[in-house]
């Protein structure tokens, strides 16, 4: 499952529908982001007709509860180093409780260090894709 922290308008829930994922999961603290996202999970449903779940939870990241299937997680550099934290103690709590394998994707990866010292990954690719740094890590 699909999880994107820092959702904003839910361009990349609908990107990573047509990438063949049947559940995403938008997370975003602003109500009015998310109300935008709803609306705009709607549109591309009528427009594409794919049979994909897309839910978006208002909730703050850093008390997000991560669900046992949720696995391959998105983050367009939206946290300071404070949030970046608790996102982390978060992911490895949820694989201390879920053991399995996740993927971090991260996008303009500014905490990157954080990520590292967090240890829970062991690997780490590096792309660049239209100008723009992606990290991908693999626990």
């Amino acid at each position: 499952m699909f999880v994107d922290l820092g959702s904003g308008k839910g361009r990349v829930l609908l990107i990573a529908a047509q990438l063949g994922f049947k559940r995403i999961v938008g997370v975003e603290f602003s109500g009015e982001l998310c109300e935008i996202a709803r609306q705009n999970v709607k549109a591309f449903s009528r427009r594409t007709q794919l049979a994909v779940r897309i839910d978006i939870v208002k909730s703050d990241v850093a008390s997000y509860l991560i669900e046992s299937e949720q696995n391959v997680f998105f983050m367009y550099n939206p946290f300071d180093e404070v949030v970046m934290a608790q996102v982390l103690a978060n992911l490895r709590s949820s694989v201390t409780q879920f053991p399995g394998r996740i993927w971090l994707i991260y996008n303009k990866p500014t905490q990157d260090e954080a990520v590292s010292k967090s240890e829970l990954f062991c690997t780490c690719e590096e792309f660049q894709i239209r100008g723009s740094r992606f990290k991908v890590y693999n626990n």
